[in-house]
């Protein structure tokens, strides 16, 4: 498991430059159209999700391999982010931490081990908000169809859009003059494809 959690902590690592260069880009060019920037973020998520890299010279990814499962073993540990400054004052740390520990074991292999565990059970608490989907689709067991792939439902009070392969419109009982308006609302962001990139931006964030 300290394995798997050393790998996936490189992959968020090099995917946290990308992240950056996003965010500084959104903005140093305001003008940029937001398509763009939605191709940006797909690169993100492309990297949170793809389990190796590609080397290149010109890769504005300083590291892909920052923490080496090594680092659990090695009498010295050390990083290797690419930037020098960073890795002088992590490394530096760490070697203070581990001769000021007494222990047999190498601190990290310690260390490593409880973030290990920090990580999976920050894994279960998310699914535990899965149950929220499992709940609100028991509610709308009683939905009534109204035309196409609109559904009205006394059991909710916002309107959304639910399922991925055929995505339905629920709207309150409630709403009345503003119905078109809401419908074309929803029916924009099945357009975007909203109903399939937020779950699977909630599973990267899981795993992250």
């Amino acid at each position: 498991m300290t394995e798997l959690f050393v790998k996936i902590l490189n992959m968020s690592i090099t995917a946290s430059y990308l992240i950056l260069a996003v965010l500084l880009l959104r903005i140093l060019a305001k003008r940029i159209p937001r398509k763009y920037i939605c191709l940006l973020w797909i690169l993100a998520a492309i990297r949170l999700v793809v389990p190796f890299e590609l080397e290149s010279t010109v890769s504005l990814i300083p590291s892909g391999r920052t923490v080496t499962k090594e680092i659990m073993t090695d009498y010295v540990p050390q990083i290797d982010s690419g930037i020098a400054t960073i890795d002088s004052r992590v490394n530096a740390a760490m070697t203070n931490a581990g001769a000021a520990t007494a222990a047999s074991a190498n601190p990290m292999q310690i260390y490593m081990g409880i973030l290990s565990i920090i990580w999976v059970a920050g894994i279960a608490v998310m699914l535990l908000c899965v149950i929220s989907y499992v709940r609100l689709d028991y509610r709308l067991v009683n939905a009534k169809p109204q035309q196409g792939r609109i559904y009205r439902c006394d059991e909710i009070t916002t309107p959304f859009v639910l399922g991925i392969f055929k995505p339905k419109i629920y709207l309150p009982s409630s709403i009345d003059e503003e119905f078109d308006y809401v419908v074309a609302h929803e029916e924009v962001h099945i357009r975007r494809f909203d109903h399939v990139t937020k779950p699977l931006a909630y599973l990267i964030l899981m795993l992250h």
